[in-house]
């Protein structure tokens, strides 16, 4: 995530503490204190969803490639065969890359036509 908890300390610090000293001049200071504690939950929770919602954006376009297409393995996935490991996918021929490439772009300009 984004940043860390001190953040949503801090922050909700600051607006708490100005909210009782706003409150403190017209209430008694019992419910300027309460006042002030919900102003700090509040806060804290505002500013923690913010920065999910950063680090929501950032992964998002870290995942974008050009083409729009996202990449959603994270690691090397790996099959055993008659007791050896071989890696799946990963190694495509060029050929194999070609053929894909077309597939796409094919796929690509129906969508526009159908669009249109």
């Amino acid at each position: 995530m984004v940043g860390n908890f001190w953040w949503n300390i801090l922050i909700a610090s600051f607006f708490s503490v100005y909210v009782f000293i706003l409150s403190i001049l017209s209430m008694s200071p019992l419910f300027a204190i309460l006042r002030a504690l919900a102003t700090f939950v509040i806060i804290y929770l505002i500013v923690y969803m913010f920065r999910m919602l950063a680090q929501f954006i950032l992964t998002d376009k870290k995942n974008d490639t050009s083409s729009g297409i996202v990449d959603h393995s994270s690691s090397v996935s790996r099959e055993k065969v008659d007791g050896n490991d071989e890696e799946s996918s990963d190694d495509v021929s060029e050929e194999q890359a070609r053929e894909t490439a077309e597939a796409i772009r094919q796929m690509m300009n129906d969508s526009k036509q159908q669009e249109r």
